[in-house]
């Protein structure tokens, strides 16, 4: 039983990075090209804030278990292809809603002093950006993740030890 705990907590360590590293990466794309001005150096620092904040998440915020409830609740397997949306979209609201509000915060501060730099007052607000990044967001985020986490998960487990056998 104690093999097994220490597999099950090796895997989802493995998850929680792999969906950090995917999550951050598409979300860090698709948010800097949102913004009007890709560059690489704004990708990349939006790339490395999410990925902080993806692992932040990942390994303090209990998704796994809020998943695998909530599809109990709505008699759901969790491995099912409803389980699966259900878990994606639970997902979904705890990740992609904090990675964005702060990623939006943080890319108009930069276009602020930007601005302010050139001697140009103003600039985008939140209020302007976070609606539309949000909901954008929101989607793309869903659909990694319905699409992604099962392939992750498949890979990580193909080796596990089969419930009951020595480790």
């Amino acid at each position: 039983m104690r093999g097994e705990r220490k597999v099950m907590k090796k895997v989802m360590t493995m998850m929680t990075l792999l969906m950090g590293v995917t999550m951050s990466l598409v979300l860090s794309v698709v948010g800097t090209a949102l913004g009007g001005h890709f560059t690489v150096q704004g990708w990349l620092v939006s790339f490395l804030i999410s990925l902080v904040i993806s692992l932040i998440i990942g390994f303090t915020v209990p998704v796994k278990r809020i998943s695998d409830g909530a599809c109990k609740k709505a008699g759901l397997e969790p491995a099912s292809f409803k389980g699966n949306l259900l878990s994606a979209c639970i997902s979904d609201l705890i990740y992609t809603p904090v990675i964005t509000i702060i990623m939006v915060t943080v890319m108009i501060s930069a276009v602020r002093r930007q601005l302010a730099a050139q001697g140009i007052e103003g600039g985008p607000s939140i209020a302007q950006a976070l609606p539309l990044s949000l909901i954008v967001c929101l989607i793309v985020g869903f659909i990694v993740i319905a699409l992604i986490q099962p392939v992750f998960i498949k890979l990580l487990t193909k080796n596990m030890p089969k419930p009951g056998k020595k480790i």
